[in-house]
């Protein structure tokens, strides 16, 4: 009997997005990010901006209501410095992931006019590709860190007609819930950060 139901509620999840208004796009925008308190004696970290681009579908569900799926590019990292020294000159590291992420995201809109505000959130996973260690000017390959990663993203943006499809603005805060530990010394590493982007949806059907 439970198998019944549940193919019956997959059955209709599948009738509903077939008869939902599908659109397709591309985003592209810069993504700034940072280690979550990350502690550095006598030093600091700073965000790390590098480009973000990736391609979206969505799916109206009903009314304002819209779910997003999202296949992006998207290269987080973090960026410090500390005294190093005999003279206490200071000493800059960065650590620098490339990741791909796929974004599940559910998306509210407001109002009627062609400008159309609206509000995103939902959960994001992600795996990273590869990972650049850059010290004293040099860049290294390093491995020892946990590839996958894992969290939340919120936000918000506005849409308005563009030729036969929408283009849009968005601002999105990314937050990390996984420590992908790529110290493994008990340093705490999750992801913070946020990005701008812009992007176009053409409707399909």
């Amino acid at each position: 009997m439970k198998k019944v139901l549940l193919l019956l509620l997959l059955a209709g999840a599948c009738c509903s997005i077939a008869h939902a208004q599908l659109s397709a796009g591309l985003r592209a925008g810069a993504l700034s990010t940072s280690y979550w308190k990350l502690d550095v004696p006598g030093g600091g970290n700073r965000l790390l901006t590098r480009p973000q681009f990736g391609a979206l579908a969505e799916f109206a569900v009903s009314g304002p209501f819209s779910l997003r799926a999202e296949l992006n590019y998207a290269p987080k990292g973090d960026a410090w410095y500390f005294p190093g020294g005999p003279e206490n000159q200071r000493e800059e590291i960065s650590d620098q992931f490339n990741y791909l992420e796929i974004p599940l995201l559910a998306k509210y809109s407001f109002g009627t006019g062609a400008l159309k505000p609206y509000a995103i959130g939902g959960l994001y996973f992600a795996r990273a590709l590869s990972n650049k260690y850059t010290e004293d000017g040099k860049t290294y390959d390093f491995e020892d860190y946990t590839k996958g990663d894992f969290g939340f993203q919120v936000g918000g943006g506005a849409s308005m007609p563009a030729g036969p499809g929408r283009a849009f603005a968005e601002l999105r805060l990314t937050e990390g819930l996984r420590d992908i530990d790529a110290f493994q010394d008990g340093t705490r590493t999750r992801f913070r950060g946020l990005g701008l982007s812009v992007g176009w949806m053409l409707d399909l059907q």
